[in-house]
C-alpha cells in the first residue's frame, strides 16, 4: 500500500516524476501508472491502488482537466474521503511549492519570471 496516489495526465509526467521524487525524499511511498506494464489490467489495478492509498494528489493542468481517468479519479478519491490527506502531506507540499517558487526552471518547465 502506498501512502500517496498520483492522478495526472501523461503529458505531464515530466513534472510529475519530479513531484513524485520529491515527496519520496521526504518519506512518503508514492504510486503511479507508470508502475505498470502492457498488458496488466489497468483499470482494475489503478482503482485497486486507489482504494488503498492513504492521500491522493491530483495534478490539475490544462491537459488533465480533460483526461476522462483524472477526473474519474479525483471523483473516486472524493468518495473514498482521499482528498483531504492531512496536516503532514499539506506541509510538505507548501515546502515543495516554495521550493518551486525560488527554482527559476521549477517542476513545470521554465519560469514565467520575466527578464
Amino acid at each position: 500500500m502506498s501512502d500517496i496516489f498520483i492522478s495526472y495526465s501523461k503529458a505531464d509526467w515530466l513534472a510529475v516524476e519530479q513531484l513524485a521524487a520529491y515527496l519520496e525524499l521526504e518519506g512518503w511511498s508514492v504510486w503511479s501508472d507508470r508502475s505498470l506494464a502492457p498488458g496488466d489490467p489497468y483499470r482494475d489495478e489503478i482503482m485497486r491502488q486507489l482504494a488503498q492509498a492513504r492521500a491522493m494528489i491530483s495534478v490539475w493542468t490544462p491537459a488533465s482537466v480533460k483526461s476522462d481517468w483524472v477526473r474519474a479519479e479525483a471523483g473516486r478519491a472524493k468518495a473514498g474521503r482521499k482528498a483531504d490527506s492531512g496536516e503532514d502531506l499539506r506541509l510538505v507540499l507548501q515546502r515543495h511549492s516554495a521550493a518551486l517558487r525560488r527554482n527559476a526552471h521549477g517542476v513545470f518547465g521554465k519560469s514565467r519570471r520575466t527578464r
